[in-house]
Parts: structure tokens; sequence; C-alpha cells
């Protein structure tokens, strides 16, 4: 199953599509989704982001197992981004599910690491490994 995020959907299909955000995620199995950002996450996308996420999470005939939120094509992340990703984090936690981060760039990894959540969210380098982790996001 994939699909991409354009507002309110029903089905496991949408998209969120602009100048500088995008949106789209699949199934690579059924105990997995990955869900992959690209451009800005700032203040005017992060709603967005959430509300992709949350359709994605919940297209699925059953709950992943495990999220995967790849920002490899991430060009900026702000404040309101971090604490999007820190809502999703927890969500995915309470929902017994691992949460795991892909990020190479620095626009990604620098506030990560100021902030100090790089050493509290689970962070990979590739999409491969991030289905291979036992992540955080999963544990008591």
């Amino acid at each position: 199953m994939s699909g991409q995020y354009r507002g309110q959907s029903d089905d496991a299909k949408g998209s969120v599509v602009d100048d500088v955000f995008t949106l789209a995620w699949d199934r690579p199995d059924p105990g997995a989704l990955v869900v992959r950002v690209s451009g800005a996450v700032d203040a005017a996308s992060a709603r967005r982001m959430r509300e992709g996420i949350a359709a994605a999470r919940d297209a699925g005939e059953t709950a992943a197992g495990r999220v995967v939120i790849d920002l490899s094509e991430v060009s900026f992340l702000d404040s309101a981004g971090l604490a999007m990703l820190v809502e999703t984090a927890s969500r995915c936690h309470q929902a017994g599910q691992a949460f795991v981060l892909v990020a190479q760039g620095s626009a990604v990894l620098r506030p990560l690491q100021l902030t100090g959540l790089d050493k509290i969210l689970t962070i990979t380098g590739s999409v491969t490994s991030a289905l291979e982790t036992q992540a955080a996001g999963a544990r008591d």
C-alpha cells in the first residue's frame, strides 16, 4: 500500500505537494510504514506533515509495528517541525509502534543535535537500516 496525502482522505491515497514540501508513504511490508518527506519542514508545513503522517498511519488495514520517517530529502527543519516529530514519536510510542528517523544532511541533523533529540530519538542514515533497526520507539 502506498500513497500521498492531500488533505483529508478516506482511502490510502492522497498527497501534500507544494513548492517546498511533499510527503508520500508506502508500506514495504505489513509491519512497516515509511513516510518520505522532502522540502522545508517549518511552521507553514508542520501541520500538513502531522496530518499526512496521521493519514498514513491510519491507511493500512493493520497498524504498522514500525514507523519510519525519511527526512533525507528535507532541506530545512525548524522548531515547529521538531515539535511535530516529538509529538509523532510520542503517539507512536503510546500505540506500541517503533519510531525511526532517517536523516543524513546537516539541515536535519544539526537541529536534532542542538536540541538533544538525537540522543532521545532513533536516527539512522537510510531507510534500509531503519527497517532493520530495533527502534527505541518500541521500548517500554
